[in-house]
């Protein structure tokens, strides 16, 4: 058993936006920069086998959605 996480990336376009913004921040702040994400779920304890057919079986039920954001928190 490992552990897992499902993530949510953004298209091509926004990340590079997006890593730009965490790169500047990640300067001042002095934290390691990340890919831009959003958890849906994080540390799921599963077999990979498992977590694979369950990662496209939910990827099967999503349809292609935006998300628009206020602020960077």
């Amino acid at each position: 058993m490992k552990k897992f996480s499902l993530w949510i990336l953004p298209d091509e376009k926004v990340e590079k936006i997006l890593k730009i913004e965490i790169k500047r921040l990640s300067e001042i702040c002095n934290f390691t920069p990340f890919q831009p994400h959003i958890t849906i779920v994080g540390s799921v304890l599963s077999e990979e086998e498992k977590m694979r057919e369950l990662s496209i079986k939910l990827a099967s039920k999503l349809k292609p959605f935006s998300l628009h954001s206020a602020e960077i928190a």
